[in-house]
């Protein structure tokens, strides 16, 4: 496949997996309880990722190992990075949660440092430090339309964290030779076994068994949006190969910002503008000229 069609599909993953934000803001306009939500989102994931497996001939992950590593999958890519956005995205604009979710490169890269996986270079490093100055200015008062909800970045900035620890387990525990799909069906899976007693325990269930609204669709919808987004990136992987693919990460924050203004008619002040910037350069400094790059970030 030439070169102007895989980028024609790689604007469209990334156009589609950037939605995915935007549309599950609308799912927490009810005041939901995020891990009530995020199950929901695991069991619509696994609805979706079934029927895919099979026509893909997949084979659902049943080793030891394999489940092992799912499950490192599941916790630190899967549920943590969930509740925590879910969390972030019912205090703060779409567009400005987009942006802190987009530092994952930022954190790969100190964390594959601070486990010796990874040696930066000063150009990589002069990366770390723009993208945390592109969060000091989303916290400043110039770019949150309240700056009491400041706090909330946190978890935009502990999604990402747990985006890069589900990196480096990728890059140091991955079974040889396992299906990406496989992964993500074990991972949701674990992740969901995990969730869903807890909610049960907590008293922090969803009943959506009514009249679904717009944010009962919004929510099913952020769940096939992030699941096809991430299918659409493993098939970019296998034709044309991991460094060309890592782009869509730079089209996903772009399209998560705009799809943003678009659906949810967000404005943003130049603070957030410049912190945009500052964290997509930043991302071209710190990514590898080759391999993978650490973590799924919008996944």
């Amino acid at each position: 496949m030439n070169v102007p069609r895989l980028s024609a599909i790689l604007l469209g993953v990334g156009a589609v997996w950037g939605l995915g934000i935007p549309v599950t803001k609308i799912a927490t306009s009810t005041g939901h309880d995020p891990l009530g939500m995020a199950v929901w989102q695991q069991g619509f994931a696994l609805v979706i990722l079934l029927p895919i497996a099979l026509l893909r001939g997949s084979p659902l992950p049943v080793g030891r190992r394999e489940l092992g590593f799912c499950a490192g999958v599941g916790v630190f890519g899967t549920l943590l990075p969930s509740v925590l956005s879910l969390s972030m995205l019912a205090h703060l604009p779409a567009g400005i949660a987009v942006v802190a979710v987009s530092t994952v490169p930022l954190f790969s890269l100190m964390l594959a440092t601070a486990l010796r996986l990874d040696r930066p270079t000063p150009l990589r490093l002069l990366g770390v430090v723009l993208g945390l100055a592109a969060i000091v200015l989303l916290a400043s008062p110039e770019a949150l339309p309240d700056p009491g909800a400041a706090p909330y970045l946190l978890l935009g900035i502990g999604s990402a964290l747990a985006y890069a620890v589900e990196g480096s387990w990728v890059a140091r525990r991955s079974p040889p030779g396992l299906d990406p799909v496989t992964m993500l069906i074990g991972a949701v899976a674990i992740s969901l076994m995990i969730s869903l007693p807890v909610a049960m325990a907590t008293g922090r269930t969803l009943d959506l068994s009514g009249p679904w609204e717009g944010a009962e669709w919004a929510l099913a919808g952020g769940a096939a949006i992030n699941v096809l987004g991430y299918v659409g990136y493993i098939w970019l992987i296998g034709a044309a190969g991991p460094v060309f693919s890592a782009q869509v990460g730079y089209v996903v924050t772009v399209a998560g910002v705009f799809w943003s203004m678009l659906v949810l008619s967000e404005g943003y002040t130049s603070a957030v503008w410049a912190a945009l910037g500052l964290v997509l350069l930043g991302i071209a400094l710190v990514q590898p000229r080759a391999g993978p790059p650490a973590g799924r970030g919008p996944a």
